[in-house]
């Protein structure tokens, strides 16, 4: 379940990476023209550049472990069973 749901957000974290990074950097202009006006895809590039990438990527994970935890007990209640991962932590 998890394994599906971790190619969606794959895809969206690399969609918003690359081509807005990409924009941003070709309209950051701040050191030519440092009075012009700054495009909200500068700030996305600085955001990209400061650790964004790593934020957005533990947000998915948390998201996706999440999602499949909930869906897993969804499906499980619909189909009589308990398919969420347990924990295989041996009581003492």
């Amino acid at each position: 379940m998890r394994g599906l749901l971790c190619l969606p957000a794959l895809v969206l974290l690399a969609a918003v990476d690359v081509p807005l990074g990409l924009a941003g950097s070709l309209l950051d202009l701040r050191q030519i023209a440092p009075d012009a006006d700054v495009s909200p895809l500068v700030h996305w590039n600085d955001f990209l550049q400061s650790g964004g990438p790593l934020a957005m990527a533990i947000r998915a994970a948390v998201l996706v472990v999440t999602l499949g935890n909930v869906l897993g007990n969804v499906l499980g209640n619909v189909l009589g069973r308990n398919l969420a991962p347990r924990d295989h932590i041996a009581s003492p």
